[in-house]
């Protein structure tokens, strides 16, 4: 199994309000975690870095038995760091609105699990790269419900306007989803500065590659600055059949 990140700022922030990271826990499970703060007086690194450090240090504490006992230990976990981004937000002037993304990996008994909340993004390559999670984003809810084409919610002007973050006072939906573990099988999670500048088929093209899982990693962010970089980008790709 391989596991490579890359992050950068982008061509115009900045700073780097991403984050991202992995961590094998006490049964040698995986837990790959991403995520893009935003909000507050350039405090989103703030949310998304407490976002990550907590998850990921909790993680290594942990074993688990079946998917399910993951999957309540996450919930639980997001619950606290949703309320700790928050408090922290009340209480520092300068944290004030800030809030985080989510999307998460994790191998548990011959199981993927990907979680998220917000518009950070799963994908798994098949013949292309398949997206395995839907945006929580106003404009792709007005698509789920017909009231918008595709190719209107793809130039709509608030489309980038979330309906979920980490860091709200309300308890958080985590969406979950899980598929079997194939050794052949290569996973993408990404902030929205990679997906809003690269297409589908130019990922696809690039993660095909045959080059080393790192040198994929950077060529995906390149051609997102290449591309224009408007955001900071992140990504993780993992090879479930790759040596590190």
């Amino acid at each position: 199994m391989d596991v490579q990140i890359k992050t950068d700022k982008g061509q115009r922030r900045q700073n780097n309000e991403d984050a991202a990271g992995y961590r094998y826990n006490l049964a040698h499970q995986l837990f790959v975690v991403l995520a893009d703060g935003m909000g507050g007086h350039r405090a989103g690194d703030v949310a998304s870095d407490m976002l990550v450090d907590v998850l990921l240090q909790e993680w290594q504490k942990t074993t688990f038995v079946t998917i399910e006992e993951a999957q309540v230990w996450l919930i639980k976990h997001i619950q606290t760091i949703n309320t700790k981004i928050y408090q922290d937000g009340q209480e520092n002037e300068d944290h004030c609105g800030m809030g985080t993304t989510f999307v998460g990996l994790m191998i548990i008994d011959q199981q993927v699990l990907i979680a998220h909340v917000g518009d950070s993004r799963a994908y798994r390559l098949e013949n292309q790269m398949t997206l395995l999670t839907d945006d929580h984003t106003l404009v792709h809810a007005l698509y789920k419900s017909g009231e918008l084409t595709q190719e209107e919610a793809e130039r709509h002007p608030q489309r980038h306007v979330l309906t979920q973050t980490i860091g709200v006072n309300r308890p958080i939906e985590v969406e979950l989803t899980q598929y079997p573990v194939e050794a052949s099988s290569l996973y993408l999670l990404c902030s929205d500065g990679l997906n809003n500048m690269v297409s589908t088929e130019d990922m696809t093209r690039i993660v095909q590659d045959i080059t080393p899982l790192e040198s994929r990693a950077q060529a995906l962010v390149d051609a997102a600055n290449e591309a224009g970089g408007h955001d900071n980008i992140t990504v993780a790709l993992i090879d479930l059949g790759g040596d590190q």
